[in-house]
């Protein structure tokens, strides 16, 4: 589940783990939803807006939807390059 703000027991690292578990699949990252069905998060295309500023941008590889960034406001979190075999890391753009 994902959260709507970075408390003191939730760590960015349970955060990301949480995006990870869920990054092949784009339908139940739209759909996330939190507390009596407050739904924390936007589709905009390949970028996923939650409330709090977090920014998730999606891009396909070999057919599949893989998380490449996540940001908090304008800075990257705390990974870029994610989820995936070297191989299939040469076709992924980094982001900005």
């Amino acid at each position: 589940m994902y959260r709507k703000e970075i408390k003191k027991e939730v760590t960015i690292e349970d955060i990301i783990q949480e995006l990870e578990q869920n990054s092949l699949n784009r339908e139940q990252v739209q759909r996330k939803e939190y507390h009596k069905n407050e739904q924390i998060a936007e589709d905009y295309g390949r970028v996923i807006l939650l409330k709090q500023g977090y920014i998730v941008k999606f891009m396909h590889v070999k057919k599949q939807e893989r998380a490449i960034g996540f940001y908090a406001g304008e800075a990257l979190v705390d990974f870029d390059r994610v989820f995936v075999s070297k191989e299939e890391n040469q076709f992924v753009l980094k982001s900005a």
